[in-house]
């Protein structure tokens, strides 16, 4: 029997083939819940680019595999790096698609490069309080401590919701806040 670990590396390998980028879709996460004991992660996305790859990064304090439009490493959709973090968002619904896109794909890219964990990412998200960001979005993630949490993002705020104590440790959310 595949592990968790690898069974999530199947499908989101698989899903990146056939996929297309963000103008909308689904996030996902599973507490400890999941078999294996192990959280799960995953991200559907409906239009944009059918170009997706996942590429092996380094350029950060932490090397990162990001899932990103073929050509366009800082066009980053999630990932997951070598500390254990894995991240997917959604934006949801705004004017200024573009714009919004390539925020987010930076705040991703920024995570991967130099979160290890949960608490570090909300860290970052602190940071970027008291800027506009410019997008809302729907973020989900784990880290290798077994912590996995939805985040709902604003221009200037967010909200964790914990896949640990979520009814049945399911998260879902479709690119509405």
């Amino acid at each position: 029997m595949l592990s968790t670990r690898w069974l999530v590396l199947i499908v989101w390998l698989t899903a990146s083939l056939t996929a297309q980028a963000a103008a909308g879709g689904m996030v996902g996460v599973v507490g400890a819940g999941a078999a294996g004991g192990r959280p799960v992660l995953w991200s559907m996305r409906d239009g944009g680019s059918e170009e997706l790859v996942v590429q092996a990064l380094a350029d950060g304090a932490i090397p990162y595999f990001a899932w990103c439009e073929a050509g366009h490493p800082e066009r980053v959709h999630g990932g997951a790096n070598v500390a254990g973090l894995g991240v997917v968002a959604v934006l949801v619904a705004v004017d200024g698609l573009a714009e919004a896109d390539a925020k987010l794909a930076a705040l991703l890219q920024e995570a991967l490069r130099t979160c290890r964990t949960l608490a570090e990412l909300e860290v970052l998200l602190h940071k970027g309080d008291a800027d506009d960001r410019g997008f809302a979005a729907n973020l989900a993630a784990l880290d290798a401590a077994g912590a996995a949490a939805m985040f709902d993002v604003q221009q200037k705020t967010w909200v964790r919701a914990d896949a640990t104590i979520a009814d049945r440790g399911f998260l879902v959310r479709d690119g509405r806040l």
